[in-house]
């Protein structure tokens, strides 16, 4: 998920929106959001252009910043007769050590 804002100002009329971006979503394109919500907000046609824009360029800028590595966390639920607890463990770092974890 990649947060995305939009903040496009056009003949005198302003759009503000911030909502998240899920990137491995291969139909949905960013000129289909923007048509979507072009609509909903009854704005222009013009605003489709900048929206759609403002979205690729963000999530280009995204992807240079993205580790080699996709993003692992997991969220684990232990539930036992004695012992219910939940949190998040990043598979990908090596140093974590399940036995460890156990054992504190």
């Amino acid at each position: 998920m990649v947060p995305i804002r939009i903040d496009v100002e056009k003949d005198g009329r302003r759009i503000h929106e911030a909502f998240c971006w899920d990137v491995q979503e291969p139909y949905f394109t960013p000129e289909a959001f923007a048509v979507l919500l072009c609509e909903d907000l009854s704005l222009p046609q013009p605003f489709q252009h900048e929206v759609a824009d403002s979205i690729r360029k963000q999530l280009r800028r995204h992807e240079r910043y993205r580790p080699m590595v996709p993003q692992c966390l997991k969220t684990l639920e232990i539930d036992n007769i004695a012992f219910k607890d939940r949190f998040v463990w990043d598979i990908n770092n090596r140093r974590n050590s399940p036995e460890a974890f156990a054992w504190t």
